[in-house]
Formats: structure tokens, C-alpha cells, sequence
């Protein structure tokens, strides 16, 4: 029986969330002709980059939710704000907070906006490999990206910005987005707009998880 490689079952089988953030939980098939040329191609959407779009999901809410615990089972934030983890939702309540009640001579600025320059560190560590991935093919990558904010409604996004930034992302973001709460905004955007890639992308699904079974079946037959 052929084996129908759709998104949950690739999210399922590779160990990552089908959590989509926002209002609507679902994911939307991209039809622009984009899409269709660059499904399965070598050093484009192909199955490493598959691989890489997973991994970049999973950080990304692993920023905006924590790592669970294996013993507790409870989520813990990965920004210490005052020795307190926090994840970047938990951030976005203590700025408002300072937004709402400043406080004068207060270290408490100082401290959250060391956690925001972190988190705009990791985001840009983490989603480098993509990133160096789809330059050649970056005009085709924009036309998916509007496609998808449009699907979606996102009048006003930062994910076109980012999507056209010519390497200094850690200047494009200060500029464009002054609080964390803008940041985690656009954390959202982009883990949608990659679950709408995933969705959208059945070679490089399969190619994807016929790498994976092919590593299953080498580690067991090293194993055995």
C-alpha cells in the first residue's frame, strides 16, 4: 500500500508538534507556480530542507512555549529574567506590565531588553541554514511568503521584511520591531508560514521521510 505522506504524518513520524499559533489551526496549501518549481529540487524545497524547516519550527516553540520537563512535565521558559525562566510569551506580559507602570531608576528595562537582544541572537543562529538555503531561489520564496500572508490576512507582518533581508537580520529587526511583543508576533508568522511550506511540499515530504526511514534501517541493522 503506498504510504500517503501528508503533514501530520511527517510531523508524527520525525517527533515534531503540528501546532499551528493563531486563531485559525490549520495550515494552507500554496498554489502559486512557485511552489511547483521549486517542490523537491536539490538545495531548494527538497527533503534537507524539509528536515531544516522541522527543526526550525520546533525552536521556535520551544522560544515561545519552553522545553518540557521529561520529569515534571511542565514547560520551562528558556530567558532568565532575574534568575526566573521565562518563554517569550511570558516576556510579552512582564514589558507590558513595565510599559503600563515604568518605574523610575528601575533595573527591570535593562534586564528584559538583555532577554530580547538574546532572543533576536537565537532566532537568527537558529534560522541560518535556511536562510543560506533559499538565497538562490529567494524571488521565488517572496511570492510564497506574500501568497501565505494573504491566505492568512497578515496586512501588517515583518515576515516580508525578513523574507527580502540581505544579511544583517539583527539591524532589520531593530528597526522594524521595537518590543517583544512585535518579536513574538512575527515568531508566529514565520512557524506558520514554514507549516504552510511543509504543507504545500509533497516531494520533498516524501524525500524527507524516506531519508528518515533510510537512517531507521541502517541504525538497526548496525544495531543488529
Amino acid at each position: 500500500m503506498k504510504k500517503h505522506i501528508n503533514l501530520t504524518l511527517i510531523l508524527v513520524l520525525s517527533g515534531f508538534s503540528a501546532m499551528n499559533f493563531g486563531n485559525k489551526n490549520e495550515f494552507y496549501k500554496l498554489e502559486n507556480a512557485a511552489i511547483h518549481f521549486l517542490d523537491g529540487v536539490t538545495r531548494a524545497l527538497d527533503g534537507g530542507s524539509i528536515g531544516e524547516m522541522l527543526e526550525v519550527r520546533k525552536k521556535i516553540e520551544d522560544l515561545k512555549l519552553g522545553i518540557k520537563d521529561p520529569a515534571t512535565k511542565t514547560y520551562k521558559g528558556l530567558y532568565s529574567y532575574f534568575g526566573q525562566p521565562c518563554t517569550t510569551g511570558m516576556l510579552v506580559k512582564i514589558e507590558e506590565a513595565l510599559l503600563n507602570n515604568p518605574e523610575s531608576n528601575s533595573p527591570k528595562p535593562a534586564e528584559l531588553n538583555k532577554c530580547f537582544k538574546q532572543i533576536k541572537h537565537d532566532f537568527i543562529k537558529l534560522t541560518l541554514p535556511f536562510m543560506e538555503r533559499m538565497k538562490p531561489v529567494k524571488p521565488f520564496v517572496l511570492k510564497l511568503i506574500k501568497e501565505s500572508c494573504d491566505k492568512r490576512d497578515l496586512k501588517e507582518t515583518v515576515l516580508n521584511v525578513w523574507g527580502n533581508t540581505n544579511g544583517n537580520e539583527e539591524a532589520m529587526f531593530n528597526e522594524n520591531m521595537k518590543t517583544i511583543r512585535e518579536f513574538d508576533k512575527f515568531l508566529e508568522d514565520v512557524s506558520n508560514f514554514i507549516g504552510d511550506l511543509l504543507k504545500s511540499t509533497p516531494k520533498g515530504r516524501k524525500q524527507y521521510i524516506e531519508a528518515l526511514e533510510k537512517q531507521k534501517r541502517n541504525k538497526a541493522a548496525t544495531a543488529a
